[in-house]
């Protein structure tokens, strides 16, 4: 499996958290997402980043995710 491949399948999965709410309920998952993200940084679209960015800030504040 390539880096592309796996940045993929990882912001997927943070993206499937952060729909369904989890950085309320379950922070530590989206936590998690995100730090196995952080690896590939370097790999990652400016677009990858800013949601990131974005989603760390939701789950620090405690906001709803709305897309």
């Amino acid at each position: 499996m390539s880096i592309a491949e796996k940045v993929e399948r990882k912001m997927q999965a943070l993206e499937h958290l952060m729909n369904a709410q989890m950085h309320i309920e379950m922070p530590s998952s989206v936590a998690e997402s995100i730090e196995s993200l952080s690896i590939y940084w370097a790999h990652l679209s400016d677009e990858d980043k800013d949601y990131i960015n974005c989603a760390a800030d939701a789950m620090k504040e405690k906001r709803e995710w709305i897309v």
